[in-house]
């Protein structure tokens, strides 16, 4: 029995109807059944139906490195350009955020927390409102930053001339 995606995203979800051997309901004899809607399918097909919001969206994300790899390169990179890049704190090797405070060496630090624009690229948004702030609060916001996310990765960059080292626009 073929059923059309249609029939499918009308019937509930997750239920199931038995129909006797010969097709029609069971009345009490032992039936089989003859259709199954799992929650997961039905679910996606009214999600993805034309002219909804979801299906505007590009199906598939663009590829992604591991944020391991990812924080290595850019360390080697700023070592290749003569900037100080300390990985700080070690998170999720896959799919962990990166924190990234800037230490412009003369008691002020930036702070940059990893984000997306509207078109799903990276960017990086700061922390503070004033961008600048003293290295204690800056350090007071890393603590809560790393007790709210435990896979984030922190990297402290030393930098007088506060280069940007990382791929992204500032928000």
């Amino acid at each position: 029995m073929k059923i059309s995606r249609t029939e499918v995203s009308d019937r509930p979800i997750g239920r199931c109807e038995a129909t006797a051997r010969n097709g029609s309901r069971s009345g009490g004899r032992k039936a089989e059944p003859s259709y199954c809607i799992p929650p997961v399918d039905a679910a996606r097909d009214r999600i993805g139906r034309i002219g909804s919001a979801r299906s505007r969206r590009p199906a598939v994300d663009e590829p992604r490195l591991p944020t391991e790899l990812w924080v290595m390169a850019h360390v080697r990179r700023a070592i290749g350009e003569n900037i100080v890049m300390t990985v700080v704190r070690k998170g999720e090797p896959r799919s962990g955020t990166v924190l990234i405070k800037v230490n412009r060496l003369d008691g002020t630090c930036r702070v940059l927390t990893q984000a997306r624009d509207v078109d799903g690229r990276l960017a990086w948004l700061s922390a503070f409102k004033s961008g600048a702030v003293a290295e204690a609060e800056a350090d007071a916001y890393v603590t809560r930053a790393v007790a709210r996310d435990p896979d984030l990765w922190v990297v402290e960059i030393e930098d007088r001339q506060d280069r940007q080292v990382f791929e992204g626009r500032l928000l």
